[in-house]
């Protein structure tokens, strides 16, 4: 098993060495978070490297548990609002709506006591007008949600998305994670 194990380091190794990643990948090597980009060769190869050893785990008996704790948060185009996203991945899927700015699927990503929100559907209904939007999608949120009244707080929860949880190389980043968190809740740690 620990031959396997060192075999697997060494491939992840050599993919990082060798395949491209895309300018437009929004996964994060960190948190095992990959995108399905055609054109990204590196989270591609990482995907097949994962799922491979998922298998062989599985077909040994193992049981995929561990993998499970690294791959939990794939992020792909369906988001649901039990999705985990990782500050890299709220960083790239920010970039990504940066770069479709005023195209008519322009996302609009917000993070608010550690619960991930994509409130594009609301950008041109908001009182205090699109700017102030596109103004809080660049930081943490927190603040912003507290001083809404509760039937703004019901529109908050209409467009969550998903969870904020812990990069093992930049932890939060400038985020604030869910009220009560604790190292020992983390589930990639």
């Amino acid at each position: 098993k620990e031959e396997e194990e060192e075999e697997e380091v060494e491939e992840i190794k050599n993919i990082k060495e060798t395949k491209r990643r895309s300018e437009r990948c929004y996964g994060c090597a960190s948190c095992a978070y990959y995108c399905s980009l055609k054109e990204c060769e590196f989270c591609a190869s990482m995907l097949v490297l994962v799922s491979s050893s998922m298998m062989r785990d599985t077909l040994k008996g193992g049981g995929t548990k561990r993998r499970e704790a690294k791959t939990t948060g794939t992020i792909n185009h369906h988001h649901h609002r039990s999705s985990r996203f990782t500050c890299c991945d709220i960083d790239r899927l920010r970039k990504r709506a940066r770069e479709r700015e005023g195209e008519e699927d322009e996302k609009v990503w917000l993070v608010a006591h550690g619960n991930v929100y994509e409130a594009s559907a609301f950008v041109r209904f908001h009182p205090a007008g699109r700017e102030v939007m596109m103004k809080g999608a660049g930081r943490d949120n927190s603040e912003d949600f507290d001083m809404h009244s509760k039937r703004a707080r019901e529109v908050w929860r209409e467009l969550r998305v998903g969870e904020l949880i812990q990069c093992p190389e930049r932890g939060f980043g400038g985020y604030q994670p869910k009220p009560g968190f604790s190292v020992e809740q983390c589930t990639i740690m």
